[in-house]
């Protein structure tokens, strides 16, 4: 690494190290000593190096280094800018001392003072100078991949004159690579994010002409993993604040679309993250219909929806254990009228609450009748006392059950998750405590383990079941997603158990689709899940789509029967992303799916000469040498690049008992291989570990 370097330690007279402060570090510049070795250097690393030794400039990849920097920064400065005013002319005295200020840039401290002082003036004319565009290009890629908001968005400005570099030399990859890197590490401080973007802001930008500038450069021959990735990095996340940019130009939201089959996962879960955000801001909650209008008799249904629940079986449709439910309320109501016996009410009730998730009916008791409620739903806190007396372990669940479906009713959440854990204490293989937590919980990691722990229950009702598989979609799914977008480095922990969450998200959502009554509430949700998931994880899919036609049509229906049963819905981000998913994928493959089938570790283009790569790549070495705000990647290793995912690979985040995906398993204390998300699974699978575990 530049920088002067001495493996001798200086010692005072007693023989002891002598110990020199940094401010007594004083730079000096005889440059014009070196002007010679500069001016018949062929690569910009020698120029600096000759730089950093003409102004015994520390080792700028080192904490200790960069301490003698900061103690000294005026010193240091004043005289690198007067040697770049005086050589103002000279491109490669110039350009290495931007290089200087570039790996300073690395260190947020330093990098704002260096902001202060006008250092991007000095950089971006470099931009149009053709012998110093790729060393400028490549100096702001570095400053810019080191997270500062400030200097990011200051670049941002300038994000038009990157895409004049990238037009000056259309045919060269490598200024075209750096070119995309400075534009995605750059405009994502701007519009990568969640918060709305002011409109002026947007036009200022001229961002169509930049995103265009970046679709036709990964479009080209020499594409590069790193150039793809940089651009999804961008375009995927930017839908948001952009969009009625993307909403405008089709091959925008194609490219985002195509990247659903890119062959790294995080690429791919970016692209379907950005696809959903773009609706935020049109879609609705689509909250799931309910069945009331036809418990309440709402009419004839039409043949195909008729011919559906037929199939399934009448008697075991969402409509029918409803209107079920309601009519055994309704008797235990009229029975408990003569009886007054609250805990065979609240018995009944309770097994009311297992048939349907709607099982309470509006009804009350006048007042004058005497009873200790009038409401029909307050009898369940009155019910759920009076079997606590009895002292029945029995008893003590369905009291519980009735507390907890008392305080859904009341939008209560964290008294559901108390009553919850309450009795999951007591009895941890009650389904309906599970089905609680992961309802109610504020935590995805919580509430799919709890969803995971749930199934694995015996007495578990039809109605309980499709309720915690629908939860352990929607939490897998937005867990792995949520992770994606964090750019796990493939192969790390992290990687694989965001690849193991959406895959359980899938099992799960197939189950569903394959065990559920047409007319559950959340089929359409659950079909969304399984068309947009299987588009990500298949190996192989058409671009007809032919591979998820069934579940195309199997949405249809579950739209008829919505509209019988609850009248038409707003639609929610991931219904419109799938529709759009359905509607482009065709179009999008067509456009762009030579782009994304490209080999992620692309070689570049032949006609690069072997001289410049090399001098690129040790400049690169030189510019990225510095680890310290944070781990990253290496320059010249392309971005989202996935190692071979295998189902034992993914198995191994996966609890070996109720096969939830976390982030936090325990290993078998006996073998030390078989994963737990606790003791509670650890002791339910004991039965069938223990003779694993003692070989």
């Amino acid at each position: 690494m530049p920088g002067p370097k001495s493996s001798k330690k200086s010692k005072n007279a007693s023989g002891k190290k002598k110990v020199r402060k940094a401010d007594e570090w004083v730079p000096d510049a005889p440059l014009e000593a070196y002007i010679g070795d500069i001016e018949n250097a062929e690569e910009w690393n020698s120029i600096m190096m000759k730089l950093c030794e003409a102004f015994h400039i520390p080792d700028l990849t080192t904490r200790s280094g960069l301490r003698k920097v900061h103690a000294n920064f005026d010193a240091l400065y004043d005289q690198l800018d007067a040697a770049f005013n005086a050589n103002i002319e000279n491109k490669k005295i110039a350009g290495g001392i931007v290089s200087i200020y570039a790996q300073m840039s690395a260190d947020a401290i330093l990098r704002n003072k260096l902001f202060e002082k006008g250092f991007l003036d000095k950089l971006i004319p470099l931009l149009n100078e053709r012998d110093c565009r790729q060393l400028a290009l490549r100096a702001l890629g570095s400053i810019t991949k080191h997270n500062g908001g400030g200097a990011r968005a200051e670049i941002a400005k300038q994000a038009l004159i990157f895409v004049k570099a990238i037009e000056a030399d259309p045919d060269d990859v490598k200024t075209t690579e750096l070119g995309i890197i400075s534009l995605s590490h750059s405009l994502q401080e701007v519009i990568g994010g969640l918060t709305k973007i002011p409109p002026k802001t947007l036009e200022e930008l001229q961002l169509e002409k930049i995103f265009m500038a970046m679709v036709e450069g990964v479009k080209k021959p020499f594409t590069t993993g790193t150039m793809i990735s940089h651009s999804v990095d961008l375009l995927a996340r930017a839908t948001m604040n952009a969009r009625p940019i993307f909403a405008c130009n089709r091959s925008l939201l194609n490219f985002v679309v195509a990247g659903l089959r890119s062959e790294a996962w995080v690429m791919k879960g970016i692209c379907m993250s950005g696809l959903t955000r773009f609706f935020r801001d049109v879609a609705g909650n689509d909250y799931p219909v309910t069945p009331v209008m036809i418990v309440l008799g709402g009419g004839d249904l039409p043949d195909s929806v008729a011919t559906a629940l037929s199939s399934y079986g009448r008697d075991r449709t969402e409509i029918f254990m409803t209107s079920r439910a309601w009519t055994e309320f309704h008797v235990a109501m009229i029975t408990y009228k003569k009886d007054r016996n609250l805990c065979s009410l609240g018995r009944k009730i309770a097994d009311v609450i297992m048939l349907t998730e709607f099982s309470i009916p509006q009804g009350s008791f006048s007042r004058e009748e005497g009873f200790p409620f009038t409401i029909w739903v307050d009898a369940l806190p009155h019910c759920a006392n009076a079997l606590r007396q009895t002292g029945k372990p029995e008893d003590l669940d369905i009291a519980d059950i009735l507390d907890i479906k008392f305080h859904i009713s009341r939008a209560q959440p964290t008294d559901v998750v108390q009553a919850a854990k309450k009795g999951l204490d007591r009895n941890p293989r009650c389904a309906y405590f599970y089905y609680a937590i992961s309802l109610s919980t504020m935590t995805r990691v919580e509430g799919l383990r709890a969803a995971k722990k749930g199934l694995k229950c015996q007495k578990l009702t039809p109605c309980l079941r499709f309720q915690l598989l629908q939860r352990a979609v929607d939490h897998a799914s937005d867990m792995g997603l949520v992770g994606m977008l964090d750019s796990p480095i493939p192969g790390e922990k992290e990687f694989f158990e965001a690849v193991a969450f959406i895959k359980s998200a899938l099992d799960d959502a197939k189950t569903f689709v394959k065990e559920a009554p047409p007319d559950n509430r959340y089929m359409r949700i659950i079909l969304c899940w399984v068309i947009c998931l299987t588009v990500l994880n298949e190996e192989k899919i058409s671009p007809d789509l032919r591979e998820v036609k069934v579940y195309i049509d199997q949405l249809k229906l579950a739209d008829e029967v919505a509209e019988c049963v609850g009248g038409v819905q707003p639609k929610s981000m991931l219904r419109l992303a799938t529709e759009t998913i359905i509607q482009r994928f065709s179009a999008a493959i067509t456009e762009f799916g030579p782009t994304f089938s490209r080999v992620v570790y692309q070689p570049y283009c032949e006609h690069e000469s072997n001289a410049v790569q090399s001098a690129e790549e040790n400049l690169a070495a030189w510019l990225d040498g510095l680890r310290i705000n944070q781990p990253l990647l290496e320059e010249g290793r392309p971005h989202f690049v996935d190692p071979m995912i295998s189902s034992n690979s993914v198995g191994l985040y996966e609890c070996s008992w109720c096969r939830n995906p976390s982030a936090a398993l325990k290993k078998c204390s006996g073998c030390g291989k078989t994963k737990y998300c606790d003791s509670v699974c650890q002791k339910a699978d004991w039965t069938r570990h223990k003779k694993d575990c003692k070989a």
